[in-house]
């Protein structure tokens, strides 16, 4: 375990602004979570503890607490920066709808990006439509690329007119009858306290970086292993861009299906060291799955 502190009278500084104490045990949690050994979260949580100081902030710990991680833990090193990872999925919110889709799709659900669909009195664009035999789901998703942002309150309330007026159509068609319809809004940060009591109120289905609790959007990560294409570090920016407008938005799609690089501009060398992390990802993840079991 950590050692005790010593009290820990440091403080740290927030992306917000906001102060807090400096906390090792969080730091110990993350990496154990991310399926970093007892060891090498500890000596990590050391190392930072040394370095820490009155004002740093969160951000540095993260840049110092991820560079040692990567160094004795490579697979633990890309699970690490995933709520990072999906900010950078791009400028625009299609990759993550993408991504969102994907997540769905390894819980067995066909799905379908960008739909159009026929309401009760106007046509609406779908962000993701995800169904299987006896549910259907509509999916908005709200993308932001500053990690701090929080959905607010107006989300949920204009989808909710949106949910109805696809619910009332649907009503009326028998293709639909017996099936569970259920509205859903994914953010990959955060909702703020109204947004959730609104949705709850309404019975719309949230999903955000770590909400609802053990089925948050992180949760469904680690669980179906779809991992952002942008948490790996050996590939750059635009390559990861290009592999994205490829379509290749989740790890998982290059893992399954290795063949898919062949379509692409990279150089040999950035194939096999792509492939070769990707293999400590998920033998990681394995491991980690077999040790729960």
């Amino acid at each position: 375990m950590v050692p005790e502190k010593k009290t820990y009278d440091i403080s740290v500084v927030k992306n917000s602004g906001e102060s807090a104490l400096f906390d090792p045990e969080k730091i110990l949690r993350s990496l154990k979570n991310v399926g970093a050994s007892d060891e090498v979260a500890e000596m990590i949580v050391r190392a930072v503890e040394l370095e820490a100081y009155d004002g740093i902030p969160t951000r540095e710990i993260y840049r110092k607490t991820f560079s040692l991680l990567r160094k004795y833990s490579r697979g633990a090193s890309v699970r690490y920066r995933l709520k990072d990872a999906i900010s950078q999925l791009g400028n625009t919110g299609y990759p993550f709808e993408r991504f969102v889709a994907d997540l769905f799709a390894e819980k067995g659900y066909h799905v379908r990006v960008g739909m159009v669909i026929r309401g009760y009195s106007i046509n609406h664009e779908v962000d993701v439509v995800a169904m299987n035999h006896d549910r259907i789901f509509t999916i908005e998703c709200k993308y932001h690329v500053n990690p701090s942002s929080k959905s607010d309150v107006k989300v949920p309330m204009y989808i909710l007119s949106r949910y109805r007026d696809i619910e009332n159509a649907w009503e009326q068609h028998p293709e639909y009858e017996g099936k569970i319809y259920q509205q859903w809004i994914a953010t990959n940060t955060r909702f703020t306290d109204d947004a959730i009591a609104f949705a709850e109120a309404y019975h719309l289905n949230i999903l955000s970086w770590d909400y609802p609790k053990g089925e948050s959007i992180r949760d469904w990560i680690q669980m179906y292993g779809v991992y952002p294409i942008t948490c790996l570090s050996c590939i750059s920016k635009s390559e990861k861009q290009m592999l994205i407008s490829k379509g290749m938005v989740s790890c998982g799609t290059i893992y399954k299906n290795p063949h898919l690089l062949d379509k692409t501009p990279l150089p040999s060398s950035k194939k096999i060291m792509l492939k070769k992390e990707l293999m400590y990802l998920y033998d990681g993840i394995l491991k980690e799955k077999e040790r729960l079991e």
